[in-house]
């Protein structure tokens, strides 16, 4: 999960991820460089920023997270 510290949505799906125990990484955008070269080569417009089996998902959409982790 590529990430804000200002961002209250990545707030709330750092709390749902942790809630489901879905393992993840998160990274935050204002402190890693590497994580920012990401953020901007997916194109990402804005923050939470998921990359989930290599697609892209821009937001917090819990459906399409659920469905790419269920290999759909």
């Amino acid at each position: 999960m590529i990430s804000s510290d200002t961002c209250v949505f990545c707030k709330r799906a750092h709390a749902w991820l942790s809630e489901q125990q879905v393992p993840f990484r998160e990274c935050l955008v204002e402190r890693d460089g590497a994580c920012m070269a990401e953020y901007q080569a997916r194109g990402a417009r804005g923050t939470p920023t998921f990359v989930v089996r290599d697609h892209t998902v821009i937001g917090f959409d819990r459906p399409r997270i659920v469905e790419l982790l269920q290999g759909r």
